[in-house]
């Protein structure tokens, strides 16, 4: 049975998607909700609910579809000019794009797996040549096979392409390359009919109906973005979802959620190419740098391991133990910023005063 999902206008004007999850078999009470978030810090809860109360979540404050002008100039990347791209250059990444296939060759089946690395190639090769002279600080990697534990909650999934920063070295016994750790997300399909906003774009009205299959690419969409969110502080991912032959762009922060208006990449990789310029010159890429900066120096180590023995010798903290391959606790350490607040006694003063 499908869901209902109402359309809203762009979130310049307010106002929001309701999902209505009566209508599916993924429905989940409010009870249910409340019990989940209670349970969530000391129980182990079924990946399932966590992914359907992600989904219902997000759809509560949907946005969109956005026409992609305005979800690129304004509401993912306000003011951000990006220069034009040699011909050349996009008629290779074209190329590149086209070879992204789902189709198994000699059987009328579909298969998402086969897009994987085509597209990873195409979308690293416009990190390299988009912009001359300065390959852009990010790479693509097809992660869809692996299934490390979510630090926080110990939930197993991952998305099928990761957005990584682009190091010049990697930091010896980091897991910084876990995915929900990137810059963003990518979900592949190999049908647009799986597209959660299957044929629907900004000019469309009325309600909109998810198929199960849809509600399911909807969900486990969503899911990414929380585990996200969770894994380090932000404060906006982007993402993108791949269905056959069209591309959405997904913005999310902490009040709502956005989703583009479908491109049609390997006719027009425009948008796609800007989309991907932005994602990794604007603004960090979302990364709250004011919380979250690896640590640099011997000095700021050698203050990480000292307070941490101390923390263990008061019976503070446990001994430390790395949750996956690869942890050490230099790598999971995280210098935070704090601005000084700036006392402003004139204003003091005048806000003290005794009314009349």
């Amino acid at each position: 049975m499908p869901a209902r999902i109402a359309r809203s206008a762009p979130p310049r004007n307010g106002n929001a998607n309701r999902l209505d999850y009566s209508r599916s078999r993924s429905h989940l009470s409010n009870n249910d909700r409340v019990d989940l978030y209670h349970k969530f810090s000391s129980e182990k809860l079924k990946q399932t609910v966590h992914r359907q109360v992600a989904g219902a979540e997000a759809a509560k404050s949907v946005h969109g579809p956005v026409d992609i002008d305005s979800f690129l100039e304004i509401d993912c990347f306000p003011g951000m000019k990006v220069c034009g791209v040699k011909n050349e250059r996009v008629v290779n990444i074209t190329d590149l794009l086209c070879r992204v296939d789902p189709i198994i060759i000699g059987a009328s089946k579909r298969s998402e797996r086969l897009m994987y690395t085509p597209l990873a190639d195409a979308l690293n090769e416009i990190a390299k040549k988009a912009v001359t002279g300065r390959p852009l600080p990010v790479k693509f990697d097809v992660c869809g096979d692996l299934r490390p534990a979510e630090e926080i909650g110990g939930f197993r999934t991952t998305p099928d392409l990761s957005i990584q920063p682009q190091r010049k070295r990697k930091n010896n016994g980091s897991s910084s390359d876990y995915w929900a750790r990137g810059l963003g997300v990518i979900e592949v399909k190999a049908t647009e009919q799986e597209d959660p906003w299957y044929q629907r774009v900004s000019t469309s009205a009325g309600e909109h109906e998810f198929t199960e299959v849809q509600l399911k690419t909807w969900n486990q969409i969503q899911e990414y973005a929380v585990m996200a969110y969770r894994a380090v502080p932000r404060c906006f991912l982007l993402g993108m979802g791949f269905f056959g032959d069209v591309v959405r762009f997904f913005r999310w922060d902490r009040s709502s959620a956005i989703v583009s208006d479908p491109v049609y990449y390997k006719l027009d990789p425009a948008p796609l190419i800007t989309f991907v310029v932005g994602l990794a010159k604007f603004a960090n890429s979302g990364i709250d740098r004011t919380a979250h900066a690896s640590l640099g120096t011997k000095a700021e180590l050698a203050l990480v391991h000292s307070c941490y023995d101390e923390a263990v010798h008061l019976g503070i903290l446990l001994e430390y133990t790395p949750r996956r391959d690869g942890d050490t606790l230099d790598g999971e350490s995280t210098r935070i910023q704090v601005h000084p607040w700036t006392w402003n006694s004139s204003l003091a003063r005048e806000e003290s005063r005794p009314e009349r």
